[in-house]
């Protein structure tokens, strides 16, 4: 939730005057890697499409999909940036098709607006004005560059406003050399994920999904895995790693994973066993 608040401030900041570099924070830095970006839109066949369902619970149609949709947002470090350089505005649109693919312009407003929706929660009256304050702004990455011939390790950083909300950490991240995704969980029914048991494990059973997508890129290191999450994503991924001797290390980003509240949920999940928990981890909360 912390984050939506950051990004609250900073739309409301920028909403007279947007400096260049505005969607980044000024503690952040890169280097000299060039950050370039991909899309994967792909589906686990294993479980049925499902539909967006919006904060107050109200559910939209089903697409027709063959399988559990997922939009799989990638930064990686690239060779050279002369394919096209990314506004924030197409950030803000892929997530508006986080649910349904199809680049129409009903999904596009929808989506615009289910963001705003959102903001608007968090009393921010002025963020559609803002929202189109932030189209041309140009990001730091670029759209399908070559990828740089090597191995990286991964970092996995779900959310649920992903890519809009994550993008700048991402691409922070990809230019000191690491592959860098983001993905939107979804909940058992919908599109919102569950803070519950059954959230927890649907949670875990997504990651393990995207995992399966994205170490097959000859791009990243599938030895060096670590995850990041956020509010209760963080115990989400906790559910995960429990199950998965592969991840190297955790980021519990102002996360509720040490909660007692979380810590119940976890406890309810037969392979949650704290002394399994055998890993580098940081937990800010």
């Amino acid at each position: 939730m912390r984050p939506l608040i950051i990004l609250v401030l900073l739309l409301t900041s920028c909403f007279q005057k947007v400096e260049k570099d505005a969607f980044y924070p000024q503690a952040f830095t890169f280097e000299p890697h060039v950050v370039g970006y991909k899309t994967l839109e792909t589906f686990d066949i294993t479980r049925p499409a499902i539909p967006y369902s919006d904060w107050q619970g109200n559910l939209y149609k089903t697409p027709d999909y063959k399988g559990r949709q997922f939009q799989i947002n990638i930064w990686y470090p690239a060779e050279n940036a002369t394919s096209t350089q990314l506004t924030i505005g197409n950030y803000i649109d892929l997530t508006a098709r986080s649910v349904y693919f199809e680049q129409t312009k009903e999904n596009l407003n929808f989506g615009r607006q289910e963001i705003v929706s959102k903001v608007h929660d968090l009393g921010n009256t002025d963020s559609l004005k803002s929202l189109d304050v932030f189209n041309n702004l140009t990001t730091k990455a670029y759209l399908n560059a070559r990828p740089i011939d090597d191995k990286f390790p991964l970092i996995v950083y779900p959310n649920g406003i992903a890519p809009f909300t994550t993008a700048p950490t991402c691409e922070m991240l990809a230019s000191y050399g690491f592959v860098v995704v983001s993905f939107q969980m979804k909940g058992v029914d919908s599109s919102t994920s569950e803070a519950s048991t059954i959230g927890a494990d649907i949670g875990a059973d997504d990651l393990k999904f995207i995992l399966s997508e994205v170490l097959k890129l000859d791009f990243v290191d599938n030895d060096k895995i670590a995850l990041i999450g956020n509010a209760i994503v963080s115990s989400f991924c906790v559910a995960h790693l429990v199950k998965n001797e592969n991840i190297d290390a955790f980021i519990s980003l102002e996360g509720g994973f040490i909660s007692n509240y979380e810590q119940t949920i976890l406890n309810d999940i037969p392979a949650y066993q704290p002394h399994r928990l055998n890993i580098p981890m940081l937990c800010i909360y």
